[in-house]
């Protein structure tokens, strides 16, 4: 497993990254039941033998009710023992870091209990804000489910 891989996961101007082996599986938009599971989803997307909650946030990172139309993508993130959820999205890549010399953490003015940015990054011309699945299932709001 390589921990220096990540899913760049962009939406808006936005371009998170969470960890690559998260990813469990990249869906096209078609494929998420409006059907609502969780409190602010705006659907399921079935993976296996669940349903997993499917998010949208915008480009000030709060959760949306409506998908851009420009939004293709369903990305389903799971880690052992935590809750499974979904993002939709404009694109997804991936992009490989160095952890000990690309990353910069968030200085303390702008940390809190519910940001899931960790640190930031600058590469090929973009701003990257970096992130795991815990942080982002608890920004989600998904703790009570793990």
């Amino acid at each position: 497993m390589d921990d220096n891989k990540m899913a760049m996961i962009i939406f808006g101007d936005v371009n998170l990254l969470l960890p690559q082996n998260a990813v469990v599986t990249i869906e096209m938009i078609e494929s998420v039941d409006s059907e609502v599971s969780v409190e602010g989803a705006i659907g399921t997307l079935k993976v296996d033998e669940g349903e997993w909650p499917v998010f949208v946030l915008g480009a000030d990172f709060k959760l949306q009710t409506d998908c851009p139309p420009e939004y293709k993508y369903c990305v389903a993130v799971s880690q052992p023992g935590q809750s499974a959820f979904s993002i939709l999205c404009e694109e997804v890549g991936s992009v490989m870091i160095d952890h000990s010399s690309e990353l910069r953490p968030l200085q303390a003015c702008m940390r809190s209990a519910i940001n899931p940015i960790a640190s930031l990054m600058y590469k090929d011309d973009k701003l990257m804000l970096v992130s795991d699945t815990e942080s982002m299932k608890n920004y989600l709001n998904l703790g009570a489910a793990a």
